[in-house]
């Protein structure tokens, strides 16, 4: 897991309840690359999580029609022939926070995440 603190909360932001990572699906090229088999296959046998940021109604993930574009229709057929969990944020992260509650973002965790984001694109 790229970022073993989330959910986490930051007492110099009392006004939000808890913070995470995602990466960053919102251009479809992206989610394209970020989705790949090879990057499933990963992140599936490291047991891992991913949250995607992306919104569909964005330029190439469906046609002029409103007909979805092949290769987003290819990942979701390889998701649905795995064994994982695919479910809204908020679904996951409350279950995350059940089993080990809210993580502290203190200076070291803080340091941790930043040198994160430069090598993984953490957004």
């Amino acid at each position: 897991m790229c970022d073993p603190f989330m959910p986490y909360y930051c007492d110099r932001r009392p006004f939000v309840r808890s913070w995470f990572s995602a990466s960053n699906g919102g251009i479809y090229t992206d989610f394209i690359n970020l989705l790949s088999d090879e990057n499933l296959d990963e992140l599936e046998s490291a047991n891992g999580l991913c949250i995607v940021y992306t919104h569909f109604g964005t330029p190439g993930f469906v046609n002029a029609d409103g007909v979805l574009d092949d290769r987003v229709g290819a990942i979701f057929e390889s998701l649905r022939k795995r064994d994982v969990w695919v479910a809204p944020v908020s679904e996951i992260l409350n279950y995350i926070e059940e089993q080990r509650g809210l993580t502290p973002l203190n200076l070291t965790s803080r340091i941790h995440l930043r040198l994160k984001e430069r090598k993984y694109r953490i957004y």
